[in-house]
């Protein structure tokens, strides 16, 4: 019975939080590699011209984008995911691209 007052408390805790979004959770970066292809997905605040900043990067470390997508996450944040194939210089410079990317996103 205990048990199932907590998840009330915590579902309680969520519909009071819903909508809003932590400063602290974002920029978030989580990058998956499947043979040559590489999964990129970004969830950060809204910000002028943030998606051509991040594919220009992705260009400079080789990845060659094949497939992205937008989607607004909430009234402030976009969920980026970005699909593309690791050339040779991309190849041993993933974390690189990360910490570029998490520059890239670091509002001015």
């Amino acid at each position: 019975m205990e048990a199932l007052r907590s998840d009330e408390r915590e579902v309680e805790a969520e519909e009071k939080n819903e909508g809003e979004i932590s400063d602290t959770t974002l920029p978030q970066v989580e990058v998956k590699i499947f043979n040559n292809t590489l999964l990129v997905k970004v969830q950060c605040e809204k910000q002028q011209g943030i998606l051509s900043k991040l594919f220009t990067e992705a260009e400079k470390y080789d990845l060659s984008l094949l497939n992205s997508n937008v989607m607004a996450f909430g009234p402030t944040a976009l969920d980026i995911t970005m699909v593309g194939e690791m050339g040779v210089g991309c190849r041993g410079q993933v974390k690189s691209l990360v910490e570029a990317l998490y520059s890239v996103l670091q509002l001015p």
